[in-house]
């Protein structure tokens, strides 16, 4: 008999191991696909588009696609020239239906002007997939219908 055992015990142990990995790669491959399509890959891809500045596609990903349209196009054009930069920092899966999140957004304004806040939402199962709730807090702090977001430059005055 050598180190490794007898050839049998070799067999079983390799078709053990295949069995195992089989197991594994499928059961990895249904959580990769329901990533790509759950709540956690809604919130993400919301937040890619918004890096973007493509309004139009990240209402869609809400429970109120015009309204959110309206909103994200308005803060884009009164914070223009600045970019984005929108991170989730926390997602949690309450149930089937309903998810938490929480994100950081980030413009710059160019040399060392830079604007960062932390923002929160939910994210729901509809019966049109997932959708986040849609509320004009999400993307600045403290907007709601009558607000707006603009970018007012200020200059010193001469002395």
């Amino acid at each position: 008999m050598d180190v490794w055992g007898s050839r049998r015990f070799r067999i079983r142990g390799a078709i053990a191991l295949a069995g195992v990995a089989a197991i594994a790669i499928a059961m990895g491959s249904c959580g990769i696909r329901d990533r790509s399509t759950g709540a956690e890959a809604v919130v993400e891809r919301f937040t890619a588009l918004i890096d973007k500045k493509d309004y139009d596609g990240a209402s869609r990903l809400t429970s109120y696609p015009a309204g959110a349209s309206a909103t994200l196009k308005q803060v884009f054009d009164g914070l223009a020239p600045g970019k984005p930069d929108y991170r989730v920092t926390q997602f949690i899966g309450l149930d089937g239906t309903t998810g938490l999140f929480s994100m950081t957004g980030a413009w710059n304004f160019g040399d060392k002007r830079d604007w960062k806040y932390d923002l929160n939402g939910t994210v729901r199962k509809l019966s049109v997939g997932w959708r986040i709730s849609w509320d004009p807090a999400l993307i600045v702090p403290q907007l709601d219908a009558k607000r707006t977001a603009k970018l007012v430059r200020t200059y010193a005055q001469p002395s």
